[in-house]
């Protein structure tokens, strides 16, 4: 199923998906942009490790990269404490 979600996915899904998160960055500056390239790199280096294992990716691995970069996220403003 993961593989259907992302093969079904439209750019402008993609666009209009970012829009908050990326007025949230605006509006929170640095922590934001950073939180946003370290979620960016989680997921990324995730899909290219599912690709390689795996030869795709499933709803496992997109629930995965949910949490992980939540977590991230958490972590880059945790360290603004």
């Amino acid at each position: 199923m993961g593989a259907d979600f992302a093969s079904g996915l439209q750019t402008h899904a993609i666009i209009l998906g970012g829009l908050i998160p990326f007025g949230l960055a605006i509006w929170l500056k640095g922590m934001g942009f950073l939180a946003i390239g370290l979620g960016l790199l989680v997921t990324l280096f995730i899909l290219l490790v599912a690709k390689k294992n795996l030869g795709g990716i499933t709803g496992d691995v997109l629930g995965m990269i949910v949490e992980l970069v939540e977590v991230s996220v958490l972590l880059v403003f945790a360290m603004r404490l």
